[in-house]
């Protein structure tokens, strides 16, 4: 799959009603490290296909294995145990949840408590005692989150909205 394309077919695909089970996919190597990336590598891609599902590289594909042979290598990638049920047991919306982590990786080069002072109403001494509260370091940056501690922070954003 061409990598404009990519992101855009798994979400829609993560996001269908009723949702596969699992999905495998051969997509450029670079775009399968990037969703199976862990903090401090995380970014808005990785979170949202690990928040669905299990993300793992099956194998990498040579170019010499294709006619023509393209200029980037490719994966296969597989994405098992999908379900949208983290959202219904952290009591988050994924609507909610997406405009929050969207927000904070689209001004990746500010931390994440400058980020979220300027997309929530909550003050700044309040946005740095929730993320104390979830050992989440005010000076951290989006891509250092892992997926369970961005679902505990927009679900007590939430709590606070």
């Amino acid at each position: 799959i061409p990598y404009y394309l990519t992101a855009r077919l798994i979400r829609k695909l993560l996001e269908e009603v009723p949702q596969p089970k699992d999905i495998i996919f051969t997509i450029q190597k670079e775009v399968a490290e990037r969703i199976v990336s862990k903090p401090p590598h995380m970014n808005l891609l990785a979170l949202a296909v690990q928040l669905y599902g299990t993300p793992k590289i099956l194998f990498t594909i040579p170019k010499s294995a294709f006619w023509p042979a393209p200029e980037v290598e490719a994966a296969v990638i597989k994405i098992e145990n999908i379900s949208k049920s983290i959202f219904s047991k952290n009591g988050v919306s994924e609507s909610d949840f997406f405009r929050i982590a969207r927000a904070a990786f689209q001004t990746k080069r500010k931390t994440l408590l400058n980020s979220l002072v300027r997309q929530t109403s909550i003050n700044k001494p309040s946005l740095e005692i929730i993320l104390a509260s979830l050992g989440i370091a005010p000076r951290s940056r989006p891509e250092e989150l892992d997926v369970r501690q961005w679902i505990s922070l927009v679900a007590r954003l939430g709590e606070r909205s």
